[in-house]
C-alpha cells in the first residue's frame, strides 16, 4: 500500500465558483470522500466575485482537507480566468477542473482518472458528464442530450473534453497558454484543441462521471446556448476544420441550425407567397425525423415519456443558434465580434 501511494502523483483540484451556494457543499463533500491519499490532494476554489454565501460554504470545508486554498480576487469575471488563476497557484502535475454544479459519483473518480495519464502522451481525460437534477423537466432534457451524444461515442481518444469534470497534465496544457481568458464560452473546446494541435492525447473515460446540475428554465438555457453558439462560431473561425464539429459535438447537431433557419426564412417569405409554407413545414417534418433515433434511444435508455418534448426543445435551441449566428455575423460586418455574456 505504502509503494502505491509513493507512486501516486500529487493531484491538485480546482473549482471556479460563482454564486454556487447550492451546490459547492455538495461538490467538496465527494471530493472529500475520494479514496485517493489525503496528503497528496490539495483543493483550490477560485471564487469569482460571488453575491452569495459560497464563500462561506467553502471556508467551513477547509478542515476537511490536508491542503486548501481559497483565492477571492475582484474583478476575475470569467471562469477561464478563475481556473487559470487556480491552475497558477497548484502544486500538483495533475490538475483537475471540477465545475462547482457537479458532483463526482465515484469515490474512485480520481484513482481512474489519474491512472490514464501512466501514458505519457495525455494530456486531459474527463469522466463521464450524467444529469444530476432530473427532478426538473427542463434539466432532465438538456442532460439527456448530452448523455445520449456521450453515449454516442465508442472510443476512449475524442477531440475535445468540458471541464466540468477532467484532469490535466500541468506541463502540457502550460505549452498551450492555458485557458484562453478572452473566451468565456467555448475556453475548454479551445484549450482541447490546442492540445490536440499540439499532437497530445485527449480521453474521455466513461466509467467514471459526475451529476451535472443543469439550468432549470427554459429561457436560463437558451441564454446559455446563445452564448454557446456565439463562442463555438468564434472558434470555428480561428479552427476552420472543425467547422462540422467533432465526436463531443459532431455534424447531426450542426446541420440542424440550417435546417431550423431554413423553416424560418419559409416562413417570413410566407407572407409574400403562402405556398411556401408548405415548404417551411416540410423541413420542419424533415428535422423531426431526423432527431427520431436520437429520441428512440433516449426513451429506451429511460424509460420516460416525457423525453418526447426533447425534439421541440432541440429547435428551441436551433432557433437560438440561428440567432447567434447573425448576431456574430453582424458583428464581425462592423469589426466588433467579441464573445458576448447574456
Amino acid at each position: 500500500m505504502q509503494s502505491q501511494q509513493q507512486s501516486q502523483p500529487f493531484i491538485s483540484i480546482i473549482i471556479p465558483a460563482y454564486n454556487a451556494e447550492k451546490y459547492i457543499a455538495l461538490v467538496l463533500e465527494a471530493i472529500s470522500n475520494q479514496d485517493y491519499p489525503k496528503e497528496k490532494l490539495e483543493v483550490i476554489v477560485v471564487d469569482d466575485n460571488s453575491t452569495d454565501k459560497t464563500v462561506e460554504i467553502a471556508k467551513s470545508y477547509e478542515k476537511r482537507f490536508h491542503n486548501f486554498k481559497l483565492l477571492i480576487k475582484e474583478g476575475i469575471k470569467g471562469a477561464a480566468k478563475s481556473t487559470n488563476m487556480g491552475i497558477k497557484e497548484a502544486k500538483g502535475e495533475i490538475v483537475c477542473s471540477i465545475d462547482s454544479d457537479a458532483i463526482l459519483q465515484n469515490k474512485n473518480w480520481l484513482q481512474e482518472i489519474v491512472s490514464h495519464f501512466e501514458d505519457k502522451t495525455v494530456a486531459a481525460v474527463a469522466g463521464y458528464i450524467a444529469t444530476g437534477n432530473t427532478y426538473n423537466i427542463w434539466a432532465r432534457l438538456m442532460g439527456a442530450e448530452l448523455e445520449d451524444r456521450y453515449d454516442s461515442i465508442l472510443t476512449e481518444n475524442v477531440d475535445h473534453v468540458s471541464t466540468c469534470n477532467t484532469a490535466y497534465r500541468k506541463s502540457f496544457i502550460e505549452k498551450v497558454n492555458l485557458f484562453d481568458e478572452n473566451l468565456y464560452y467555448g475556453y475548454d473546446v479551445d484549450l482541447s484543441y490546442k492540445l490536440k494541435n499540439a499532437g497530445f492525447t485527449i480521453k474521455l473515460v466513461k466509467t467514471v462521471g459526475c451529476n451535472h446540475y443543469w439550468k432549470e428554465t427554459l429561457l436560463g438555457y437558451l441564454k446559455q446556448q446563445f452564448n454557446v453558439a456565439y463562442g463555438r462560431l468564434y472558434l470555428i473561425n480561428r479552427y476552420p476544420q472543425k467547422a462540422s464539429g467533432d465526436k463531443v459535438a459532431g455534424m447531426f447537431q450542426f446541420v440542424q441550425v440550417p435546417m431550423t433557419f431554413l423553416i424560418g426564412f419559409f416562413l417570413i417569405f410566407s407572407l409574400f407567397s403562402f405556398s411556401s409554407v408548405y415548404i417551411a413545414v416540410l423541413f420542419l417534418i424533415l428535422l423531426l425525423i431526423m432527431q427520431l433515433p436520437q429520441l428512440w434511444r433516449i426513451i429506451k435508455k429511460k424509460k420516460d415519456a416525457s423525453y418526447l418534448l426533447l425534439p421541440f426543445l432541440n429547435i428551441a435551441r436551433n432557433m437560438t443558434w440561428c440567432i447567434a449566428l447573425l448576431s456574430y455575423y453582424f458583428d464581425k460586418m462592423r469589426g466588433k465580434t467579441k464573445i458576448k455574456i447574456l
